[in-house]
């Protein structure tokens, strides 16, 4: 039976690696959903240092991405733009594909951009943030560290990370629409709206942990113990 960790910022060391393979691991997970093979070259090297023999990779799932642009693009709510010849470079699939009337999100769609829109709020970005550390952690606390090959650690969000990579992937990331939409109807009183949109996270939620947990192992439950020696129960 193989055994993988996932190698991230806390564990790129290599003898924390080689601590990892000495434990039992016997393989690394890289993903790459974010970026080429080549742009992780450092961690390649450090893999090999260390000793690890197998390398699962992450590849990036069924996304469109639009062409090269001779400069930065800003984009203004109401304004309009041309997708394909004489305009946002992209594939023809997605030219021929689109319909009217539908939602298209560029950049895997901004997070509290998103929020903004579909409930208009007076909250700060920073409130929000903090909205966004309360679902990460428990996503962290209830689906990633119930598996036996997550390695990694819940580092909060701050305000300017806005680049920063979100821990749930396209196209799952609703979990965080709906939670922080949730929270905006709760923190304004909207009970019923609330109602209504947790039904929606829920969803989302049991959407992604099913996901999750289809590709990496739980940890075993160890019942020895629970009872300390000596000791009864009455």
């Amino acid at each position: 039976m193989d055994f993988y960790g996932t190698i991230g910022p806390a564990c790129a060391d290599v003898k924390l690696l080689q601590q990892m393979v000495e434990a039992g691991m016997t393989g690394i997970r890289m993903n790459l959903s974010h970026g080429p093979l080549a742009a992780h070259k450092d961690w390649l090297v450090m893999l090999h240092k260390a000793g690890v023999k197998k390398l699962l990779i992450d590849l990036q799932g069924p996304e469109l991405r639009i062409g090269r642009l001779p400069q930065p693009l800003s984009l203004t709510a109401g304004q309009t733009v041309r997708l394909g010849v004489q305009g946002i470079p992209c594939p023809t699939a997605l030219v021929q594909g689109v319909q009217p009337g539908q939602e298209l999100l560029l950049d895997d769609g901004k997070l509290l951009a998103r929020v903004d829109t579909i409930r208009p709020n007076a909250y700060t970005d920073g409130e929000k943030i903090a909205m966004l550390n309360t679902i990460e952690g428990r996503i962290y606390r209830e689906i990633l560290e119930k598996t036996t090959d997550f390695t990694g650690e819940f580092i909060p969000f701050q305000e300017g990370e806005e680049e920063r990579e979100l821990t749930v992937p396209v196209p799952y990331t609703d979990i965080y629409v709906f939670y922080l939409a949730a929270m905006i109807d709760f923190y304004n009183g909207d009970s019923g709206r609330y109602n209504d949109t947790m039904v929606l996270f829920n969803q989302a939620w049991e959407d992604y942990a099913a996901h999750y947990r289809e590709r990496h192992k739980p940890k075993q439950v160890n019942l020895n113990g629970m009872i300390p020696h000596g000791r009864r129960w009455r």
